[in-house]
């Protein structure tokens, strides 16, 4: 491998930068490109990782890639703006993150499996190998560096912490486990003895236990033990008729260690993970169960997080841009105002009573016309295609070829407004009952002379989403 781990593994980001350079050149969605990353870019160097740690440096280096394409509005726009960090993104989706993988505790979760094997095969050639050179009397849990280490045995030591952190063993016999160094005490923090008596190096956990292997030498432990350690090996249940010890990995149902329950469990040391489920946590979850296309759910998270390009998010990162919205030029384009109190959006809004993710997706799109091509768009050409896009949508995810949205046109069923000539407000009240679809929806407008929006309230029900909401 030589000293220069770096320049020997360099091959990872050449592989990487040839792939989504290929990839670069076809036009993918937000969702599409979610998906070319974490089943492509970050599947690259999974072998690898899964023998070598890494440097710090081509870590940083594909994930600057990674997030480089993620970001990248087209391949005519090479340079971009990073809404959020990696890190962030690196985040589970039920905690507002986009799931990408953190390589650094990836590598460290692969590298934990060949740990994992060293001790739960004891027979394969390569474990004999690995435990005749670096720990011939001992175990991996316990295992040193040792003279002159080979670049293979120094990655897998450096999880040898994560595999004590998640296993634990059932204590048997007592025979196999090391007093020292080994995770056996039933405590979730630190499963490891922290008494460092001369007598305990060495020291088998059998030796704690009386001649019969029923119970435990009382009086040795006391003589041994500080007081935390001596109440944890009292309070372990130990086996009358003790058989082998076994290993068995905490975090993972099935008793086995695997990289996917070493990764939640590195998120969870680090902090980046809990268990914990919050009400923000309830919005992300269900956003993500919702029936929609991808790239419809993708850019509410983005408004959600305050990741879409808005002119007071430019002006944030130092653009020099306007704050004025260039729909209405009426106020600063924060994304609530480009998703629901623009002139435009509330007009839409208010014409399909409820169009959330109708809206969602086409009001976006026609604000970017606006801004980069200065093209408009009007409220009923909004309507026929939110409404025939969500159609096809729909018709896709089912066998049947039934309508479930009937197509909508300019005018169907709409009447034109006719405003007050004194200074009263207007509100106009509508239902409807969707039986195809089994959904309803109820709302009204209030509008002045001018037949400027004053309040709106709407609430209409789905079969897959249910949202009431008021403007």
């Amino acid at each position: 491998m030589g000293r220069n781990k770096t320049a020997a593994l360099g091959y990872l980001k050449e592989k990487l930068r040839k792939r989504l350079q290929a990839c670069g050149t076809k036009f993918l969605s937000r969702a599409g490109k979610e998906i070319l990353i974490k089943t492509v870019a970050q599947a690259l160097p999974s072998y690898a990782m899964s023998l070598f740690l890494l440097p710090l440096e081509i870590f940083r280096d594909m994930e600057s890639m990674m997030a480089k394409y993620w970001w990248q509005s087209s391949s005519n726009f090479p340079s971009s703006i990073h809404w959020m960090s990696w890190k962030c993104l690196c985040g589970h989706k039920s905690k507002g993150g986009m799931s990408f993988r953190n390589l650094r505790d990836f590598n460290l979760s692969l590298l934990g499996k060949q740990g994992w094997r060293l001790m739960a095969n004891q027979d394969s050639l390569v474990s004999r190998v690995f435990i005749a050179r670096y720990f011939p009397h001992g175990s991996f849990l316990t295992a040193t560096l040792g003279p002159n280490p080979s670049f293979v045995w120094c990655s897998i030591l450096e999880a040898q912490s994560l595999v004590k952190q998640g296993s634990r063993w059932v204590i048997g016999d007592g025979k196999n486990i090391s007093i020292l160094g080994e995770p056996w005490l039933p405590d979730e923090e630190n499963p490891l003895i922290i008494s460092n008596h001369p007598s305990l190096n060495n020291a088998k956990v059998c030796n704690f236990l009386s001649m019969d292997g029923s119970g435990r030498e009382i009086d040795i432990l006391e003589d041994l033990l500080v007081h935390r350690d001596v109440q944890l090996v009292q309070s372990i249940p130990f086996q009358s008729r003790p058989g082998e010890d076994v290993l068995t990995w905490l975090k993972d149902s099935s008793g086995i260690y695997t990289v996917r329950s070493a990764y939640k469990l590195l998120h969870q040391l680090s902090g980046d993970f809990t268990l914990d489920v919050s009400a923000e946590d309830k919005f992300w979850k269900k956003l993500w169960q919702l029936k929609t296309p991808p790239k419809m759910k993708n850019l509410v998270w983005r408004a959600a997080k305050g990741c879409l390009p808005t002119m007071s998010q430019r002006l944030s990162k130092k653009v020099n841009v306007t704050s004025a919205c260039p729909i209405c030029s009426m106020d600063v384009e924060t994304t609530l105002h480009a998703l629901v109190s623009c002139l435009v959006a509330a007009a839409v809004w208010n014409r399909v009573g409820i169009g959330t993710l109708l809206h969602q997706q086409m009001s976006f799109l026609d604000w970017n016309d606006k801004v980069w091509q200065n093209k408009s768009i009007g409220v009923e050409s909004i309507v026929v295609s939110a409404t025939n896009y969500l159609n096809q949508c729909r018709i896709a995810q089912k066998s049947s070829n039934e309508l479930l949205f009937s197509g909508y046109i300019p005018g169907d069923g709409a009447e034109q407004w006719n405003a007050r000539m004194d200074n009263s407000i207007k509100v106009n009240v509508d239902t409807s009952v969707f039986s195809d679809s089994s959904s309803y929806g109820v709302g009204f407008v209030a509008r002045d002379c001018g037949g400027f929006l004053v309040h709106g309230r709407w609430y209409k029900a789905f079969p897959w989403f249910n949202y009431a909401g008021s403007g």
